[in-house]
Formats: structure tokens, C-alpha cells, sequence
């Protein structure tokens, strides 16, 4: 069985020729495919694996007389792929687009149904750059401004002051951040592995279960938004205010469902605190991540989404919801129509501050390094113009301060 470390690759994909040298040193040994060949990515098509495996796919088939198939297996942060590919006939016609997860964070936390040293044999090792860890979802249309769009527009222009650096961002998602947070915390000290943590929810998953990480450990790099949170609904909907709402649930205690991006979220203790504030009961729907969400909510499948102001700003402007509060101690100057909850007598205050961070560990240059170029972007005018344009509730905290 064969496996091809994806950092390796990422960094190896600014090389055209890489993998067509892998192919012709392989047929060098006189081996050849007698059928395609599969190349199983563990995430699900259309994300970042999925792309690098596909490009690579496409650069081998003038090097080998078989087709290289792309397999998509997503499931279990990429143990249900590695396990398919351990099972696999160890004749070359097998590989898999691997991440640290298969190897380190997955088995150390739970039983996998492989061997990450004996059930695979590395090929080869690339070039690496920067690998960034971004622990919610890929922002779409309507979620342009969560944690996915902050990191990629922000990590854009800190490349323009690391010479050299071109991050790669990987998705990870799940446990509302844990899995992410995880990663982060169990990659290697060097500076090619940082990633984007959210707080409260970092904190709270310490809090209530046993993570594989320590909040106090990781390496904080810089704060860059603080995002208010907010409770939206459909443009039709029959509540118009939190009266409404809290109406409504006492009739229905219970009943009423309300959508969050996972168990421990700032979303979820923004609804726990509301529930307390305003003496309801609702019901809790934990989603895996903010973009299925806002489509069962643009959709008609969910009353209630608890969201962050930015991540809705979109849905707002085009008329697709409403938000019924946010959550700052003061009205969001992006959504100034929008009253907070303490302005309808609840006294809730609720959101998530999201930042840039390292693992445990980071030699003391290479964090300077880093924060120079963090801080040397956040100041930038081009980001800010940008910032700006995307109406990110910018919140700047570089170094110490952090």
C-alpha cells in the first residue's frame, strides 16, 4: 500500500513536473499499472484534497498507460479513506492523498482500524509551505464572512511580507472546532502548521470534554475580528422581535428548533443564554459547520439560526432573513437596524473572537516572524480596503497583547 503525504504534495503542486518524475522513477523499476489506479482523498469533492488530488491525477496521465482515478471517501476526519486504502491489495494500484490527521491526531484519540506505521509506505516527500488549519467550513454565497473568507483574505496579504510563503488552507471541521483545534495543537513546532481558533468555543470544548489539546499551550499569534452573534430567521417568518420569539416558545416549549455550528459553539452559548435570559426552552439542532445552516434556513427546514452577524450580513442585504437581535454590548456597524439583545431587555451578550494561532512550542524568531508579518498585513491599506469591502467586524490584537 501506498501513501503520498498531502503536505508533501501541497507544497509540491508549484512543481509541475513532481509528479510525473514520481511516475517515471516507479516505471524505471519496471513496474506498470494493469489497471487504473486509485487515488483516494478522505474529504468530499471540491474542497482542497480534493483539487490537489485532481491536479495531480491529471499531470500523471501522460506517464502511466492506466488512468488515475480520483476516489472521494470523506467521513471521520479521513480515517474511513486510510482504512479503505489499508484494506487495498498492496500492488501500486492503490494510493492515498494523506494528511497529519490519518497519521497523529486520529489515533491518538480514538481507535482507527489501521496501523498509521505498518498499514502504509510513504512514496515521497515535497516541498512544503505553510499549511493553514481553518477549523469551520468553506465560506460560500451567503457565508462570506466567517472564519473560512477571514483567514483566506487575511492570509493573502501576510504572504506579501513572508517572501516566499503561499498558504495552503485545509478545512477541517467537526466537533465544533475540536477536530481542528487538534490538529493545530499536535503539529509540529517549525512554523508550517498554524491555524485559526475561535474563542468561546475553544474554550468551552476544554471545558465540557476531554480534547486533545490545552487552550494555555498554543501559540497565540494575533486577534483579528470579534464577531456578534445573532439569532435569524426567514423574511416570513411570524416573529418579528424577541417578544415574538419568546411568545412563541412558551406556547411551544421545546418545540421550536434553532440551528449552530456544533455542541459548545459561541452560537450554541448564545442560545443557552437566551433560553436562561428570557425562561424558554428551545431545541437544539447542532450542524456541522455555518454554511448548512444558513441552507436549511433560506430553505424552510429551520426556524431559528444562531449565527454571527458577519456570517449573515449577506442573507440581510439580499433580503434572504432577518435577525431578530445581535449579540454585542452596542449595534454592529454593519447592521445597525439590527437591535441587541439588551436593547430588548435580555440581558445577552454573545459572539466569537476569531484569531490566528501556532502550536505549542514555536521557537521564539519564528513567532516574531510571524506577528511582524500578521501585524505588518492587519495595518496594511489593502487589507483594510478589503476588510472594509466585506464589512469585517475587524478587531486587531498582534503579539503579547493577544
Amino acid at each position: 500500500m501506498t501513501i503520498i503525504n498531502r503536505r508533501a504534495v501541497l507544497g509540491g503542486l508549484a512543481l509541475a513536473p513532481a509528479a510525473p518524475r514520481i511516475l517515471r522513477a516507479q516505471g524505471a523499476a519496471g513496474w506498470q499499472p494493469t489497471r487504473p489506479i486509485q487515488l483516494v482523498v478522505g474529504f468530499a469533492p471540491g474542497g482542497g484534497s480534493d483539487v490537489i488530488a485532481r491536479t495531480i491525477a491529471e499531470a500523471a496521465s501522460p506517464f502511466v498507460p492506466q488512468p488515475m482515478v480520483v476516489v472521494n471517501r470523506p467521513g471521520a476526519g479521513g480515517a474511513l479513506a486510510a482504512e479503505q486504502v489499508a484494506r487495498a491489495l498492496p500492488d501500486g494500484h492503490t494510493l492515498l492523498l494523506a494528511g497529519g490527521s490519518e497519521s497523529t491526531s486520529l489515533p491518538a484519540h480514538r481507535e482507527v482500524p489501521y496501523d498509521p506505521k505498518k498499514s502504509f509506505r510513504a512514496v515521497i516527500r515535497l516541498t512544503r509551505h505553510p499549511h493553514f488549519i481553518c477549523v469551520r467550513g468553506r465560506g460560500g454565497r451567503f457565508s462570506s464572512m466567517g472564519v473560512d473568507v477571514m483567514t483566506r483574505v487575511l492570509l493573502q496579504h501576510v504572504q506579501a511580507h513572508l517572501p516566499g510563503a503561499h498558504f495552503v488552507v485545509e478545512n477541517r471541521v467537526g466537533a465544533a472546532g475540536q477536530l481542528g483545534f487538534e490538529a493545530i495543537f499536535r503539529a509540529a513546532p517549525d512554523g508550517y502548521t498554524l491555524g485559526a481558533i475561535t474563542t468561546p468555543a475553544a474554550n468551552t470544548i476544554a471545558i465540557e470534554r476531554q480534547p486533545q489539546y490545552r487552550i494555555a499551550d498554543f501559540t497565540f499569534l494575533a486577534n483579528v475580528v470579534d464577531d456578534p452573534g445573532g439569532f435569524f430567521v426567514r423574511p416570513d417568518s411570524p416573529w418579528r422581535s424577541l417578544d415574538d420569539l419568546r411568545a412563541a416558545a412558551r406556547r411551544q416549549p421545546g418545540e421550536l428548533a434553532y440551528g449552530t455550528a456544533g455542541v459548545g459553539s459561541d452560537d450554541h452559548l448564545l442560545g443557552l443564554a437566551l433560553e436562561a435570559a428570557a425562561d424558554i426552552r428551545l431545541s437544539h439542532i447542532p450542524y456541522n459547520g455555518t454554511p448548512p445552516i444558513i441552507t436549511d434556513l433560506i430553505g424552510g427546514r429551520l426556524a431559528i439560526g444562531s449565527l454571527n452577524m458577519g456570517e449573515g450580513f449577506a442573507l440581510l442585504k439580499e433580503g434572504r432573513a432577518r435577525a431578530l437581535a445581535q449579540g454585542g454590548t452596542e449595534r454592529w456597524a454593519g447592521t445597525p437596524d439590527v437591535p441587541t439583545f439588551r436593547e430588548q431587555g435580555l440581558d445577552v451578550i454573545g459572539g466569537s473572537a476569531r484569531g490566528l494561532v501556532g502550536p505549542p512550542g514555536l521557537p521564539a524568531e519564528i513567532r516574531d516572524r510571524l506577528t511582524a508579518a500578521i501585524g505588518a498585513a492587519l495595518e496594511g491599506a489593502a487589507f483594510k480596503a478589503e476588510a472594509a469591502r466585506l464589512n469585517l467586524p475587524l478587531r486587531p490584537i498582534v503579539g503579547a497583547e493577544y
